[in-house]
């Protein structure tokens, strides 16, 4: 069966092409945001909703797409229209099953916005398939006019980070896997509020998966030492380790503390004085009064360990959930039992039947349910039961979830 599928790879920058990225990012968040407000505008003053094609229509000559490739405009604007039909659907979904209604309507958005165009052609160049970011005209006129300036100001200051990409374009290469894959869409996707970039890459699997055959079934068990203990009806059993990840998240969380503590800055809410409203500003520790709520700043070397910790327990789970089901596959397994609750990883509360006379116990009490709190959160379960979905759907694997104290003794 065809179906579309998503590579993520980390996209290496030069400086320039870094500013180019947010650059764009920022522009198109711009966009949605119109495109937003567009839909909302038309639906109060009119009562009715304009669906995507009207609504870049009346947008395609707005002066974003000055700055704005014309493809990328649209897409962006197509995404806003997404946004809403799925609002849509979940409030009909909601009220049709007698459901509380949680569905919010799509909001504007701050910060930036990924960047998404489509492949058009086949281009090689030394062997590999490459690709050039669409610009708009103006724009590329607009980097063009901003060299000698740059070029006049390197003679004085230090501004290697606004050093522009040859020729003003970029160009990148396709991953070797996708060489002979029709791919549909190119997305770049910033991450940690633009100070980081991934690209996605949408391209169409069609190579046959095999099916599941076979009559037995498998019960898989989540714990934190053992990730998934994997017991079938022909009783035989493994276990996959858990410790790993647990070692992973220790570590982890002993050097984000570090980092934190060497931070000497934070965000404090402070007073603006134009709207007289509170607002987050920078600001040192060590001017916070008593008992003040702030909020920590991620360093860089805080976002790589985080970007470090997350790929490593990412790969750990995806190798996991192929490892289950190559065993059903070789062991004629076409059913598995998972045993899972959404209110499982909730975490344990504190208990407030202590006297004044046993504050102590209570100190104690409220550090180990901390510490287990912290080991039991940071395990992805749901990860796992989300990868376990989508490769059973593939291989034609019936998956059960059952309440999770029925499965374990």
């Amino acid at each position: 069966m065809k179906q579309y599928k998503v590579l993520k790879q980390k996209l290496k920058s030069t400086n320039g092409e870094f500013f180019i990225y947010r650059f764009l990012s920022k522009k198109c968040r711009s966009a949605y945001n119109i495109a937003l407000a567009n839909i909302k505008k038309h639906y109060e003053e009119e009562n009715k909703y304009i669906g995507k094609y009207d609504n870049f229509t009346e947008l395609q000559n707005h002066d974003l797409t000055n700055w704005l490739n014309k493809e990328i405009f649209q897409r962006t604007i197509y995404k806003a229209d997404a946004a809403y039909r799925s609002y849509f659907e979940l409030l009909k979904y909601q009220k049709n099953n007698n459901l509380e209604i949680t569905a919010k309507e799509p909001d504007y958005i701050n910060g930036y916005f990924p960047i998404t165009f489509s492949y058009i052609g086949n281009k090689y160049e030394n062997g590999k398939r490459v690709f050039n970011i669409p610009l708009s005209v103006p724009f590329k006129r607009f980097l063009r006019e901003m060299t000698p300036d740059i070029n006049y100001l390197k003679q004085f200051i230090n501004v290697n980070r606004l050093e522009l990409p040859n020729n003003y374009f970029i160009r990148l290469s396709i991953p070797k896997v996708l060489t002979n894959k029709k791919i549909k869409e190119i997305s770049i996707i910033p991450l940690h509020n633009g100070r980081k970039f991934e690209i996605a890459y949408t391209y169409l699997e069609d190579k046959e998966t095999p099916k599941a055959i076979g009559n037995d079934v498998m019960a898989i068990d989540l714990g934190i030492n053992n990730l998934a203990t994997c017991v079938t009806t022909k009783g035989k059993s493994f276990i996959i380790d858990g410790k790993r990840i647990k070692s992973m998240n220790q570590y982890y969380n002993k050097r984000i503390a570090e980092l934190r503590s060497e931070n000497p800055y934070c965000l404090r809410l402070k007073e603006n004085p134009i709207t007289k409203g509170l607002e987050y500003k920078k600001d040192l520790r060590k001017n916070l009064k008593q008992n003040e709520k702030y909020i920590s700043i991620r360093t860089k070397r805080m976002i790589n360990l985080m970007v470090k910790r997350n790929n490593k327990i990412n790969d750990y789970i995806y190798k996991s959930a192929k490892m289950i089901i190559d065993y059903c596959m070789n062991n004629e397994i076409n059913r598995i039992v998972l045993g899972y609750s959404n209110d499982f990883q909730k975490g344990f509360e504190y208990s407030n039947n202590y006297d004044l006379k046993d504050n102590y116990l209570k100190h104690i009490e409220k550090n180990v349910i901390k510490e287990n709190n912290q080991k039991f959160f940071s395990i992805p379960f749901g990860k796992l039961k989300s990868r376990l979905e989508y490769l059973c759907k593939n291989y034609g694997i019936e998956l059960i979830i059952q309440e999770e104290s029925y499965t374990s003794l």
